[in-house]
């Protein structure tokens, strides 16, 4: 089994990536909304949390290894949509993320 990383925009304007399967002789696309997510939506504040999710995605910052290869990057855009506030809480989750998928060790 081959998996696809696939992305999309739910119906409210979130901007997702996903694995699916590909199989042969489907189209992938059809199995985008169920597939596996690349990023938490713990990451979501209450308000305005369409613009912070979003730029997270356009980043390309899903994993907190990505925040760390970024070398200031979370920073940057954090000043950059005026989310500064929020960046101790984006790094506690990121790491939470990052326990979980390891497995907890």
């Amino acid at each position: 089994m081959t998996l696809v990383l696939m992305q999309y925009t739910d119906a409210e304007g979130f901007k997702y990536r996903s694995f699916v399967r590909d199989l042969p002789g489907e189209d992938p696309r059809w199995g985008i909304p169920c597939g596996i997510p690349q990023i938490s939506s713990l990451l979501l504040a209450e308000d305005e949390k369409l613009v912070l999710h979003n730029a997270l995605f356009d980043a390309e910052l899903f994993t907190y290894d990505d925040v760390l290869d970024s070398k200031g990057g979370l920073t940057a855009l954090l000043k950059q949509i005026k989310f500064e506030s929020v960046r101790k809480q984006l790094i506690v989750l990121y790491k939470v993320e990052k326990l979980l998928a390891s497995g907890g060790s």
